[in-house]
Order: structure tokens, then sequence, then C-alpha cells
């Protein structure tokens, strides 16, 4: 399969400076302005074209010669300068760093979460919320700040996990890479998102795995389970890298050690609290951004054959999840295969998405009746995904690496978790992305990158100041 992706985004030095122009420029914009959607878009595509050109670029051929303690030090202090930059932009666009601040003075005037505020994460979560507020003080600008430090650490982490299988120019690249990208730039520096915090235990983790470190490896991808629930999917994965079945049985067991101590305080404290947060978990996630949210809006209902579509979507997803597993576990898992199924999953969720968007947003539109558009769009739309998808069919086997496997079978793992999932909110990608930035196949990493971005944060759309779709 060869798609000529470089050629697509330009490979050379002067398309690289004008792309770090952009970025440069729609970076500033953002901490001067606030975040909206078409400078965002620019942020991303300027990104883009600096992966591509960057091995051409002066600046990051200084960085490749430094001695490596000075290079990780430098890529740190980048991904840090770029997240600390947004804390000059006060600008709220998601509600959860505010969420965060008010759980926090719950937690401090003695309230109890899950039975007297609302909490929809571990325990875990509240006890970080706790430690955060004591050490540095409740406010947003403070969860902000210390996410951002954790993300830049993220960075480091992201170097580690790619020296364990490749060289230190590749591993540095990849690093360098995550610390400029525009999502966790926007998404921690900005928005405030806790997703570092569980990424670091994640990578850890797996880093640990492959260094026969069982135990540890165990102990770390718990600890990011007992902070949120999405690493679940990868013990199986890990569990079965293990070749022992003593070995497995045991990894499970410590896996389960930091979720059952977390939850144990609570349990002790107030059952009712416990049985309110399992509730919570279980019941009151509503669709946002995700495939069970296009297609509800667009059937505008709920249910199906009397079954819940996010249950039947999350079933779906799961299920192929399942069959990978078990692809892998055979020895017979075929990354062309499932990555042209990816590829044709992202054409269809962004299809699906904008033909509801049609329709959720049709009074700003000034449509007094979206359906003849959504028709028209969805018709033409998914013509152009199916003559793709045929194409695809025809193009031969991708070639890999056996040492870049485990990692793509991991970021599909998520990727599918993700899609399944009731809501896709976009900081959701930095569960995979690192994972991503670790395979070496240039087609999959940039088709990929091409493709998983466009999701964007925010209340409403809000595409310039002054122009918000609500």
């Amino acid at each position: 399969m060869r798609f000529m992706i470089t050629k697509w985004l330009g490979d050379s030095l002067l398309i690289g400076r004008i792309a770090v122009a952009v970025y440069i420029s729609m970076l500033i914009f953002i901490i001067g302005y606030g975040y909206y959607v078409v400078p965002y878009v620019l942020f991303l595509i300027s990104f883009l074209f600096i992966v591509v050109n960057l091995s051409k670029l002066k600046f990051f051929k200084l960085l490749e010669q430094r001695p490596l303690i000075q290079k990780l030090l430098l890529v740190f202090l980048i991904a840090l300068l770029l997240r600390f930059l947004l804390l000059f932009q006060d600008q709220v666009i998601t509600r959860d760093i505010v969420m965060y601040a008010q759980r926090y003075e719950m937690l401090r005037a003695g309230k109890i979460p899950y039975l007297d505020f609302a909490v929809n994460k571990p325990p875990l979560y509240a006890y970080l919320l706790q430690f955060i507020g004591n050490m540095l003080g409740g406010g947003v600008v403070q969860f902000r700040a210390f996410f951002s430090i954790l993300d830049a650490v993220v960075t480091v982490f992201v170097f580690y996990l790619c020296l364990v299988k490749y060289n230190e120019k590749f591993s540095y690249k990849a690093s360098f890479i995550y610390a400029i990208c525009p999502l966790p730039i926007i998404a921690i520096g900005l928005s405030g998102h806790y997703e570092p915090a569980v990424m670091i235990f994640v990578l850890l983790s797996v880093i640990l795995l492959l260094k026969n470190r069982y135990n540890l490896s165990a102990l770390c991808l718990g600890i990011s389970f007992a902070l949120k629930f999405f690493p679940i999917v990868l013990l199986p994965f890990f569990a079965w890298k293990i070749n022992s079945w003593h070995k497995r049985f045991s990894y499970i067991l410590l896996f389960s050690l930091p979720i059952l101590i977390s939850v144990l305080p609570i349990v002790l404290m107030t059952p009712e609290a416990f049985w309110k947060y399992l509730n919570t978990q279980f019941v009151s996630w509503t669709a946002k951004k995700s495939f069970a949210f296009s297609i509800q809006e667009i059937l505008g209902a709920t249910t199906f054959l009397n079954l819940k579509i996010s249950l039947l979507i999350s079933a779906l997803f799961l299920g192929l999840i399942f069959f990978m597993f078990v692809s892998w576990v055979r020895k017979r898992f075929n990354v062309t295969f499932w990555f042209k199924i990816i590829i044709i999953i992202f054409a269809v969720y962004y299809g699906l998405f904008i033909t509801a968007s049609i329709k959720f947003y049709h009074s700003e539109l000034g449509l007094n009746d979206p359906v003849p558009t959504m028709l028209a769009f969805a018709f033409i739309y998914f013509f152009i995904v199916a003559v793709v998808a045929y194409n695809l069919r025809q193009h031969s086997e991708l070639k890999i690496e056996n040492r870049e496997e485990f990692y793509i079978l991991v970021m599909f793992a998520l990727i599918f978790l993700l899609f399944g999932s009731n809501q896709y909110n976009p900081w959701y990608v930095l569960w995979f992305l690192p994972f991503l930035l670790a395979v070496k196949n240039v087609n999959i990493k940039l088709i990929l990158l091409l493709l998983v971005f466009w999701n964007f944060e925010g209340l409403g759309i809000s595409l310039l100041p002054g122009l918000v779709l609500t």
C-alpha cells in the first residue's frame, strides 16, 4: 500500500519554514484571543507540514546534535513552555476544568464524593484533585499548570517508549512531535484535562512490560485504570504478552490492587456513596460527539428495536477488539486489514457526525428543514467513501517491522474503544497518540495523523471571535 502521503503534505525546507511561521502565528493568536476553530485548524495543518519536513529544519537539527540529557531537557522545556503560554489565556472551552476546582472546594469542605456531590470518575481522581489543591491551591490555573507539567513529562516518556524498540534519533523525533502537537497544547494547557496523569502510568506500564518488569508494569496499569477506566482494554493484550500462565494470573491480580485500594475508603466510610458512584459510571454518560450521538441525532431516537443505540455501538466495537485480540493470539494479526477498517471507520464517523451536525445546528445554518441538506450531503459523502473503500481493497500489504506490531495493536485497540464510547471527546485522542508516534511505518503514522484531529473542543462551534454556533 503506497499512499505517497509525504507528497501531499510537501517535503521541502521552504514549506517547512512557512509551516513554522503559520504555527507560531496561530499559537500567538490563540494565546491572545482564545481558542477558535479556524485558527486551530490552521494550527493543526501547519503542525502536519512541520511533521513531514521536520528533519530539514535547522532548529531541529541543532537539537538532535545535543547530548541525550540536554535533548530530553530541551524537549521537556519546549513542551512545558508551549503549554504554559496558554495559561495567559483564561478562556473556558470545556466545563471539566471548572468542575475540578468546584469538586476540590467540595472535598476541602469535607463533603463526600458521589454522596454529597456528583463525580463521574473513579475515587483516585478525587484524591488526585485534593492532592493538587492542597499542594498548589484549588484554582483553575493551578490545575492547568499541574497537568501541563505532567504532559511535558509524557513527552519524555514518549521518547523512552520508542527507545525500547528503536534508535535514539527516531525516539527523539517522536518525542518532539508530541511536544509541539496542537491537541495536547490546547487540551492540557488551555482546557486542563487530566489525561497526562493517566498516560504517564500507561506508558510506564508498557515500557516496564517490554523490559520484562511484569509486577511493576501491572501496578502502573492498575493505577492508570484507577484514575480512568479506558486502560482496562489493554489488560488482555498486556497479560498475553507474558508467556507464563502463572505470571499472567499474578499480573491481573496486581493490576486489580490500585482500584480496590482506592475504592476501599469510600466503601468503608459510606457504602451508599459507592453504589451511587457505580450508578453514575454506568448510567449517567450521555452521548456526545460519538457514533452513538450521531446516529441518535439522525434517527431522532435513543433506541433501535428496543435496544439502546449506545449499547449496540459499544458492543460492536468491543467485538472488533475481541476479534483483533484473538487474531493476534493466533498469530494471524494482519495490520493492513485492520488499518483499512480503521480508515473506513474514521471516514464513516466524520460523515455521520457532519450529517448529525446539520440537523443539530439547522437553525443557526438557516435551514427550516434540514433533511434535504442532510440527504444530499450524506449521498455525496458516502459515495466518495464507498469509492475509497473499494480502492483500498486493491492496495498491497503494508510492510511492518515486528518491533512495531505491538504498538500498532495497542493503538488500534484504543481507537476502537474510543469509537465505541458514548462520548468521543477530542482529548481522548491522547489515549493513543503516544503509540501512534511510536509507529515507524510512515503511511500508518501520517494517514492517522491526518485523520484523528478533526473533532474540535468547545462549548458549541466557535469559528472566530464573534462567530459562534451554540
